[in-house]
């Protein structure tokens, strides 16, 4: 069963992006490597709204800007911590599987080095829509639609 790295992705999502099973990789060895920490550290970094962000696009009101965003969090969560889990886990990803009989090389065309690098581009892709999206959009002052207004002098009296 995957495992959450914190609120926006989980083990399956980084396993599928390396391309390996949870055989090879197990939910520990992602958890253990503290992804949901350096996630938080970077968001917090460039985007420190990006809860806020997230919520409103979960949300039960949600507008598809909004849903929009949560979606790129999203992903840009997973595929930061596929490329971090690859740097960090080099030498733990078997690139030659055999049952004895049998065996199946991989990465032989693409070394790691490429599919992390892969997964770089996709996470600065999703980095630069998010910037696009959410820290052009910051309202300056808030409008409300209904405001109640009080009068400076007493009609009646004068």
């Amino acid at each position: 069963m995957a495992e959450p790295i914190g609120p926006y992705t989980g083990t399956d999502a980084i396993r599928a992006g390396i391309g390996v099973t949870d055989n090879e990789i197990t939910d520990a060895m992602l958890v253990d490597q503290q992804l949901e920490l350096e996630l938080e550290v970077d968001l917090a970094t460039w985007l420190p709204t990006h809860a806020t962000l997230y919520a409103a696009g979960v949300g039960a009101g949600a507008t598809d800007a909004e849903k929009l965003v949560a979606a790129h969090i999203t992903l840009y969560a997973q595929w930061y911590c596929t490329s971090a889990a690859i740097d960090h886990m080099r030498l733990a990803l078997p690139q030659m599987i055999s049952d004895g009989k049998s065996e199946m090389r991989r990465f032989s065309e693409l070394d790691l080095e490429a599919i992390s690098a892969r997964a770089a581009g996709r996470r600065d892709q999703h980095r630069s829509k998010l910037e696009e999206l959410a820290l052009s959009e910051t309202p300056t002052e808030s409008v409300s639609i209904m405001e109640r207004g009080v009068p400076d002098y007493d009609p009646i009296v004068g």
